[in-house]
């Protein structure tokens, strides 16, 4: 390994309802799910957190960015995602 300062990092894209969503792994018992294709508008990115619990993935607030600015149906549609198609681990060696 060399003594670069840079560090390694997978970046995984799926795509929910014509959005791609990008992530770079599950850390744990947790994954930051973010957009891919931003609008201009800093206020209005989607950026969540979702957690594993009791076998299945939920997000980690009641209301996401994604529930704000989509809806609650494509909030679940992540979730059913997530569920249906389990995430890789966060850079995997």
């Amino acid at each position: 390994m060399s003594n670069s300062p840079y560090t390694p990092s997978v970046s995984y894209t799926f795509k929910v309802q014509s959005t791609y969503l990008s992530t770079t792994g599950v850390d744990g018992d947790r994954i930051e799910i973010s957009e891919t294709e931003f609008n201009g508008q800093e206020d209005t990115h989607m950026i969540a957190d979702a957690v594993f619990e009791d076998g299945k993935w939920a997000w980690e607030d009641e209301k996401t960015n994604f529930h704000r600015y989509m809806s609650n149906d494509f909030a679940q549609a992540i979730l059913d995602f997530l569920n249906s198609n389990p995430p890789p681990t966060k850079n995997p060696a």
